[in-house]
């Protein structure tokens, strides 16, 4: 062997018994005092004061319209609505007029010489909570009778509505022309 190989081999067990030493001492030193992590620490966060927070939760429903029908010969039936003093506040009513067979082509459109609005057939419609009355008519048809249910629901906050309130309605005209209505 030459100077230079016993040189670099010399170099090389001195690099290696070094590395050897200090990973050695480097292990017996965490072993000798391992790392707690649950012993308190200190940090740069802190707290002056403690934070707290709360909820409340609570529950109510639209309540459903309070509702009178009024079945009436040779003017259209009306519903008179108003809202219950119970459950959430009401934004509007939905009112569906259902025709048995469906709607005849006289039905009325528009509003009552009252004012009343008359509310379509067979689609339900959104009135405000404003809103006292509302009407459904028929013109013509004689020696004709109809007949279907009208319901209603409150409309509260979100969207949310009530159960329905029904009623059943007869709208027809005698041989002679005469109109008549009924609404229980």
């Amino acid at each position: 062997m030459t100077t230079t190989d016993s040189r670099r081999t010399g170099r090389r067990r001195l690099a290696l018994t070094a590395g050897l030493v200090l990973t050695t001492a480097t292990g017996f030193g965490l072993a000798a005092g391992p790392l707690d992590a649950t012993a308190p620490q200190l940090t740069d966060a802190a707290w002056v004061s403690e934070e707290t927070a709360g909820l409340t939760a609570s529950a109510a429903s639209v309540s459903p319209a309070v509702t009178t029908c009024e079945g009436r010969n040779g003017a259209p039936n009306l519903l008179h609505l108003d809202t219950s003093a119970d459950g959430l506040p009401v934004s509007g009513y939905l009112v569906t007029i259902t025709v048995d067979g469906g709607a005849p082509d006289g039905w009325n459109s528009g509003q009552t010489s009252e004012g009343y609005p008359l509310v379509p057939a067979d689609s339900p419609t959104y009135v405000p909570a404003t809103t006292s009355t509302v009407a459904w008519g028929i013109t013509g048809g004689w020696n004709q009778a109809w007949a279907g249910d009208v319901s209603v629901e409150a409309v509260g906050p979100g969207g949310w509505s009530s159960p329905p309130v029904s009623h059943e309605w007869a709208i027809g005209f005698d041989f002679l022309g005469g109109g008549y209505g009924s609404c229980t």
